[in-house]
């Protein structure tokens, strides 16, 4: 017999979850890619392979959409064998989820349904022989080549369709579903005159795909059939909120981690992360749920997590987020530093289209990753107005004072909102330093915490208010954040426009 280590993953991941108009047709991608993950694993496992990542548990309903293992075999032949199993499995899986939801609406498949079903999963594995301890980590090492290599020169699977209406999420594909029949619909398309606006909106046209997601408690177990919407979470704390923020974090150097040289033991180190990743991924839905009033979680891998809040909550849950990660998935040991993750926080209207929050919230991802030449550890705040203007910046979670960055932010907000402080010194601050300033300084900042609290005294508060205190509190927070933003002026000034703005929305003085 002889040992492989393995490596398989199916997509499409991104474009896949991504073709959501709904919040709920997000969580449907997400849960749909883990429940086959999470099946693809326990077919391996009956294969005979041992796990090694992700770690399994029935309970566990965010996976990721990759898993290794060991496999031993007699032969090459084999090992293709085992992953074609896989791979059928995995198929399988996906044709019965999409059969089921057919079933329910008491209709058959049609050589078009079945052919948008059949092309959409692709199946990549890798594997890479080895002898003993001492060869796993050349082994790890082929099968992330391979893989990478699998993925560049695969073969896509032809979708010819005839001319006709395109779906409304996956514009590759044909409308099958609708209402009632559209212009340019093929022949033999769906139309259900009696779908609740849940499933199919009245002048609504989805494939296979899009429909079979949006039908999804139909097809699978455990389904959550009651995802809020984004006007709901928008409302969590206040009734009038008309925003709402998406997160999206991914730790940092996780990659690097689970190839790191510098670990003797590379596969007993994998498993222990693993293990320290399951028990994150469980804790962020009892930290992030409707019913804390805070929001609600899309996908909680561990390691990296998607979900929208509400304003009032984001700063606060973010950071018990973070502490949660930092103290579950404790790497100190072995790095000597805490694990961190990079974050991006959309604040979006509630009549925003989600495809547009959600490619914004990865854009904001990446600028956190990169910030202060890749020293991560950082978020990027993107404000989406309903009028079209966006605001972005970037900064550190931790500050140099020791403090939490997102708790400043909150607070420096909270006390905003609560003291009914006017919000337009942003803009007089920006009107103000754009017209002199035409490139980045130092200087700028001890200037513009000078003009900070010159044009706060000004502002009248409510009585019985300590104008002294509350604007000496709103001061010392901006300036602790300016200290952290750079010497790009550009990101100090649209940070306090974002913290204005935040308050605004959250009841404060305009």
């Amino acid at each position: 017999m002889t040992s492989y280590l393995f490596r398989a993953t199916i997509g499409p991941v991104q474009s896949f979850i991504a073709q959501a108009r709904k919040l709920q047709d997000l969580y449907a991608g997400s849960f749909l890619l883990s429940y086959l993950n999470k099946n693809l694993i326990k077919a391996a496992e009956t294969l005979g392979a041992q796990i090694l990542y992700p770690r399994f548990d029935e309970e566990r309903t965010s996976y990721p959409n990759l898993f290794m293992a060991t496999i031993e075999v007699n032969n090459p032949t084999d090992l293709a064998a085992f992953a074609e199993k896989l791979e059928a499995n995995v198929k399988e899986q996906w044709r019965s989820i999409a059969n089921n939801v057919l079933e329910h609406w008491n209709l058959k498949p049609t050589a078009d349904f079945s052919k948008q079903i059949e092309t959409l999963l692709q199946f990549y594995w890798a594997a890479a022989e080895y002898r003993d301890d001492e060869g796993y980590r050349e082994a790890f090492l082929e099968t992330l080549q391979r893989m990478g290599s699998a993925k560049t020169t695969r073969t896509f699977a032809p979708l010819s369709e005839p001319a006709g209406r395109k779906c409304e999420l996956s514009a590759e594909h044909n409308a099958l579903f609708a209402r009632k029949r559209k212009g340019h619909m093929i022949p033999g398309a769906y139309i259900l005159p009696n779908a609740a606006e849940k499933f199919l909106a009245e002048n609504e046209t989805l494939g296979a795909v899009a429909f079979v997601k949006r039908c999804l408690e139909f097809g699978v177990k455990g389904f959550n059939s009651r995802f809020p919407d984004v006007t709901t979470i928008a409302k969590l704390a206040r009734k009038q909120d008309s925003y709402y923020a998406l997160v999206i974090f991914d730790g940092d150097n996780m990659g690097t981690l689970y190839s790191s040289a510098e670990i003797d033991d590379l596969r007993k180190f994998q498993v222990e992360l693993s293990e320290l990743v399951s028990k994150s991924s469980a804790k962020m839905p009892q930290m992030v749920n409707k019913e804390k009033g805070n929001g609600v979680v899309v996908y909680a891998g561990g390691d990296d997590f998607l979900g929208a809040m509400c304003l009032e909550c984001v700063f606060t849950t973010l950071s018990d987020l973070r502490q949660s990660f930092q103290e579950t998935i404790d790497i100190s040991k072995y790095t000597g530093k805490p694990s961190t993750f990079s974050a991006g926080i959309v604040v979006a209207h509630i009549k925003t289209p989600l495809g547009e929050v959600l490619r914004h919230a990865r854009e904001a991802e990446k600028l956190a990753k990169e910030h202060k030449d890749g020293e991560k550890d950082a978020y990027c705040l993107t404000i989406l107005k309903h009028s079209g203007e966006i605001t972005r910046y970037t900064h550190s979670f931790g500050l140099d004072s020791g403090e939490d960055g997102m708790l400043l932010l909150h607070n420096l907000v909270d006390t905003i909102v609560k003291n009914k402080v006017s919000t337009s010194f942003a803009h007089v601050l920006h009107t103000e330093f754009v017209r002199i300033f035409k490139s980045p300084a130092d200087s700028h900042r001890e200037m513009l915490k000078l003009e900070v609290k010159r044009i706060l005294n000004r502002a009248e508060l409510p009585k019985g208010v300590s104008k002294n205190k509350v604007i000496g509190d709103i001061c010392n927070d901006i300036n602790l954040l300016i200290d952290k933003s750079g010497d790009e002026l550009n990101n100090i000034l649209e940070l306090l426009r974002s913290v204005a703005f935040i308050a605004r929305q959250r009841g404060g003085a305009r």
